[in-house]
């Protein structure tokens, strides 16, 4: 894995004879240490990463004792024997060493030039962002900005945008994310480099996929693809298979998904990529829970747990309680999925993630409802929901109005579960989700008609009857007909429920749903009996 020893001194120009580099005994103390680390550290059998780099790690810091910061430098920068022939502090990343990282770069900051010092932020940054330090990123991503623009350096300007848009991506602040990266893209695009539009046309992919805008995303991972495969980059196929999943796993491509995550995972552990490995994992489990499997799904996503925490990866530690609370629930076991569910909503607060702290609140409300505990349920939906009027993240207002209306319902507070029908039934129409608007109107009308109150019942069902319709939704315009019917023969409008239920048989018979035009003609016979 590391280059030979005398490789190395002869690299660093380390002489201990030389009268310019010793000048004291203590000096002279510090690179003999230096030198002895280099040549006679022998890391154990069966070791870690971490203790087969050790050896230039103390090296490294010995160097620092002694002010020989261009030393430290060539340390930090020495290119290792590794499937990605990546320098010591980026293999460290690979790695998922992200304090060790921090302890390299910290003590060289302010120590060389302003070019060194940009990429040191930019180191600090991408490590504190793995750590789950967004806050903390968010200050190195501002110093780096600063000196691109004071060496009005194309190169590092795109590098400072791409890292700020990383760290908002991060704090779930997808759409600002997406403008630094078109930012740094337009920059890129200048430059005259493809491999550096590589990782940002990754990142709006990414955040685009957050954004639930799928062939946006696939868009940008086909234009990486083509820069991946015109630069032979093995590497970057490998890991632009897991982004692919995701895009296949969200239209429901089950199949494609798992291979493409499964492609992924074998080189990440080839690479010795203990994030990547993570996410591997994690993304196999959700294809084998949406698969019905959970106690498969389970087997991964403790994979993952592992993984991050040994890493100390808190933003993808919480994803994995996350998956493994909803995981536990799928399979009635409510107490582990709440205890996950709880660890989940206390580790995004620590984070100050507020996009996933709706996400874990929800989860935590539906295993309250699950278990019974409405009045638990309901607390959790009133706080997500407070949080995604805060984002202005209107779909999943709608689901929490939507949620929020079921649990007060069942409670008998039906002008609650109205008035929250009706702010979902409101959002529906602004976001034009028809879906969405025929299920709340059904829902209205359906408490009117528990009220006996017929008329308001009629007018929603008709309203489901026309959404339905719009939507090409056939069974379902079918099934709405029907409780239209019923509804207006309770209400003694004969005439219309024969022209419903006849409108019913109809769509069921062209759908050759035979069953349920056998339902309707013993219905049509009744009135014709009448």
């Amino acid at each position: 894995m590391l280059p030979p020893s005398d490789v190395i001194i002869s690299k660093l120009h380390l002489n201990l004879n030389s009268p310019t580099l010793i000048k004291s005994p203590a000096d002279r103390s510090q690179y003999r240490a230096i030198l002895n680390w280099i040549q006679r550290y022998h890391p154990p059998e069966a070791s870690t990463n971490l203790e087969k780099v050790t050896g230039l790690i103390q090296a490294f810091h010995h160097a620092c004792d002694v002010n020989n910061w261009s030393m430290a430098r060539q340390l930090l920068s020495l290119r290792l024997n590794t499937p990605t022939q990546e320098e010591l502090d980026n293999q460290l990343q690979t790695w998922g060493y992200y304090n060790e990282q921090i302890e390299l770069y910290t003590p060289l900051l302010g120590k060389l030039n302003d070019e060194w010092d940009a990429i040191l932020l930019s180191g600090l940054a991408i490590a504190h962002n793995s750590l789950g330090n967004h806050h903390i990123a968010l200050t190195y991503n501002q110093q780096e900005t600063q000196i691109s623009q004071t060496l009005n350096s194309p190169a590092l300007r795109a590098r400072a945008l791409g890292n700020t848009g990383l760290t908002h991506h991060c704090l779930g602040q997808y759409p600002q994310a997406i403008d630094y990266y078109q930012q740094q893209l337009a920059i890129a695009r200048t430059i005259g480099n493809p491999s550096a539009l590589v990782p940002v046309l990754a990142n709006l992919g990414s955040s685009y996929y957050q954004l639930k805008q799928y062939d946006q995303a696939l868009e940008y991972y086909q234009c990486q693809q083509e820069i991946i495969e015109l630069l032979d980059d093995t590497n970057g196929k490998a890991k632009l298979q897991n982004n692919l999943g995701n895009v296949y796993f969200a239209k429901g491509d089950l199949d494609n998904a798992l291979n493409a995550y499964h492609t992924w995972l074998v080189n990440a552990r080839k690479l010795g990529d203990r994030a990547g490995e993570g996410r591997a994992l994690s993304n196999i489990g959700n294809v084998y829970h949406a698969q019905g499997d959970s106690r498969q799904a389970i087997d991964y996503y403790n994979g993952d747990l592992k993984i991050t925490r040994d890493i100390g990866d808190r933003r993808g530690e919480a994803h994995a309680l996350g998956n493994l609370a909803t995981a536990y629930a799928s399979l009635s076991d409510l107490d582990q999925a709440k205890t996950y569910a709880e660890h989940h909503l206390d580790l995004v607060r620590a984070l100050d993630d507020r996009p996933h702290e709706q996400t874990a609140l929800t989860h935590l409300g539906n295993i309250h409802a699950l278990s019974k505990m409405p009045m638990f349920a309901i607390h959790c939906f009133q706080r997500a929901l407070s949080i995604a009027e805060t984002l202005n993240d209107y779909n999943n207002q709608a689901d929490l109005h939507d949620k929020l209306a079921y649990l007060f319902l069942q409670q008998h507070h039906r002008e609650q579960s109205i008035s929250h029908y009706q702010v979902a039934l409101a959002i529906a129409k602004q976001q034009n989700d028809l879906a969405l608007q025929s299920k709340s109107w059904n829902n209205i009308g359906s408490i009117h008609l528990i009220c006996k109150q017929l008329t308001p019942a009629i007018e929603c069902f008709q309203q489901v009857v026309n959404l339905r319709h719009q939507q090409g939704a056939l069974s379902g315009e079918a099934k709405a007909w029907v409780i239209l019917g019923k509804t207006l023969k309770q209400n003694g409008q004969m005439e219309d429920s024969l022209n419903a239920f006849q409108q019913a048989r109809k769509i069921f018979e062209s759908t050759n749903n035979l069953d349920l035009v056998a339902r309707c003609d013993a219905v049509l016979e009744m009135f014709e009996a009448v």
